[in-house]
């Protein structure tokens, strides 16, 4: 009677250790997945431009730039930085995006 109690006591042990374990299993596999889907999210609604279409955004703003803050040459050319930088930070993130297409060798 007492061997019967024992095993019926480990089985119920084995059995609790066994869910609580595919409990984890579930939770960690649901992070994974809600993380991928927040990435497919992000990369959905990203803008995707080429290259021509980033220079002309870059020239008419510029150009607005120019027009709206003439008086105030120090500004312009601030702001003429800050949409360089853009238009090259736009211009990379697209090369990045489709480098593993053409170079699928490259670690980065």
């Amino acid at each position: 009677m007492n061997q019967i109690i024992i095993l019926v006591v480990v089985i119920a042990i084995v059995i609790v250790v066994m869910l609580a374990s595919r409990k984890e299993q579930v939770s960690e596999v649901q992070s994974e997945k809600e993380s991928r889907s927040a990435k497919q999210d992000a990369w959905a609604k990203e803008s995707v431009v080429t290259y021509r279409e980033v220079q002309k955004m870059r020239e008419e703003l510029i150009k607005a730039v120019e027009e709206k803050l003439r008086d105030e040459p120090e500004h312009v050319k601030k702001l003429k930085k800050i949409v360089d930088d853009w238009a090259n930070l736009k211009v990379e993130s697209f090369k990045e995006r489709r480098s593993w297409v053409r170079s699928p060798e490259k670690d980065s």
